[in-house]
């Protein structure tokens, strides 16, 4: 039987006692504490010692005991502190990137005349991703931007209640297509269309005004919300503000002070490109930001040029291998996304070329492969398959770049809108594909024609 069987019942209870009797060393005795109402009596074990911890050593047990107490609190209180730390620090950490020193004026008047204004407008037409409008009527998009200054954005066939001045408290902070599109600057990319369009200066000074509002806004957040620091949006804003600078830098309305705010946000935007926590190099998003740093380094020389240069080509050629396999397949399993981005690639060769970059021959290969898988799956009437995330409409000609004898890339320029027939049978095995068609003697006649695909 057992000593706990043994007193089942009685009034007793197990005690503890401890005594310090040489420095360093602790007595303990474990025994049965019992009560017969008139008076207690121990029944001790033998004792058991050990060396106490260095806080109880010449301070008495008690003591040492509330010192293991203090730390063990300590411990409760950091404990989960820290890990709040360590769970909050990185978003946090994002919205602290990009801090830039003043622009110096030399610096700025070199910027005003550098590059040409033929090559910011031809960069303009290889991005990738950002809102523009360049598919509406003149009209239309002049309509679109007065309707701003009473809060009223009208796009897409949607109503939003944002305009300008740019209002921190009225904007979606929602994930949705919309609030992409809204921290994508669609709000200034309307202003800056409508300039150019009418020559209104107004439109041009609420751009400005409302990339520095912005700015600023960003810069006051302590954690990332909404789309703002998605790396899309990211790339599709340093579009939009280059854009804006395109027009602002020799015009009427140019202010030294504004000049130097958009100058700063530009910096603040190549670190973001830059980080390398917010680079989605497994998707096309990737291949967004790498082109806005290319962008930004041609349009920005001297600007902190050479750091994005030197990144956004490394990084796309390392992505590249992976984002277009030997078959010539985008790998997004997607119709809609190959025949987008087929006319993305174009765009990268051409920044290349502007940079005096060659394209390796291995990457022409792929392209043209990937040129011919995009004919193969383009239907007479101009529409592709419903494969993955592909909407049911007809298809601009895809632009497309030449290349010369030291494999140095064209201006992009259009896909001929007449197709020759597409190979009976393209296969590529690595991807997951089989595009049969029958009936192409007569191509382009749709009614004889038809088309499998296997994905």
């Amino acid at each position: 039987m057992t000593e706990a069987q043994h007193h089942a019942g009685k009034n007793v209870r197990p005690f503890v006692q401890s005594e310090a009797s040489d420095p360093g060393l602790i007595t303990y005795h474990v025994g049965l504490l019992h009560h017969d109402g008139q008076a207690a009596t121990k029944e001790m074990t033998s004792p058991t010692r050990f060396r106490a911890p260095d806080c109880a050593v010449g301070s008495g047990s008690h003591f040492g005991r509330r010192r293991m107490i203090a730390r063990l609190l300590l411990v409760a209180i950091l404990g989960p502190l820290i890990a709040l730390a360590a769970t909050w620090y990185e978003p946090y950490s994002i919205t602290r990137i990009g801090s830039s020193e003043p622009v110096t004026e030399d610096l700025m008047m070199r910027l005003r005349e550098q590059p040409s204004e033929e090559v910011l407008v031809e960069i303009r037409s290889l991005a990738t991703g950002e809102p523009g409008f360049s598919d509406q009527a003149a009209a239309d998009v002049i309509a679109a931007a007065d309707r701003l200054f009473v809060q009223q954005f009208e796009r897409y066939g949607e109503t939003h209640d944002v305009g300008v001045p740019f209002d921190p408290d009225n904007w979606p902070i929602e994930n949705s297509t919309w609030g992409l599109r809204f921290c994508s600057f669609i709000v200034p990319s309307l202003l800056a269309h409508a300039f150019e369009l009418s020559g209104n200066p107004q439109y041009l000074e609420e751009a400005v005004q409302y990339i520095e509002d912005w700015s600023a806004y960003e810069e006051s957040l302590l954690m990332p919300i909404g789309a703002v620091f998605n790396d899309h949006a990211v790339a599709a804003r340093a579009i939009i503000v280059t854009d804006v600078w395109r027009l602002y830098r020799d015009s009427d309305q140019f202010s030294a002070d504004k000049a130097q705010q958009l100058l700063r946000y530009v910096q603040r935007l190549s670190a973001l490109l830059r980080y390398d926590d917010l680079y989605e190099y497994r998707t096309n998003h990737g291949l967004m930001q790498n082109k806005a740093l290319m962008h930004l380094a041609i349009a920005f020389p001297g600007l902190e040029s050479r750091e994005n240069s030197e990144l956004g080509l490394k990084r796309v050629a390392q992505q590249l291998q992976h984002f277009v396999n030997e078959e010539g397949v985008i790998l997004e399993h997607s119709a809609g996304y190959h025949h987008q981005f087929v006319g993305s690639l174009a765009g990268v060769w051409r920044y290349l070329a502007l940079k005096g970059e060659s394209v390796p021959a291995e990457m022409i290969a792929r392209y043209e492969r990937a040129r011919r898988f995009n004919d193969a799956m383009l239907r007479p009437d101009d529409t592709l398959p419903p494969i993955g995330d592909t909407e049911d409409h007809v298809r601009e000609p895809v632009m497309r770049v030449e290349f010369d004898d030291e494999r140095m890339s064209s201006p992009v320029f259009a896909s001929s809108d007449v197709r020759p027939a597409p190979a009976p049978l393209l296969l590529a095995p690595a991807a997951g594909y089989a595009i049969v068609w029958h009936g192409l003697d007569t191509w382009p006649r749709s009614e004889t024609s038809s088309q499998t695909i296997i994905a």
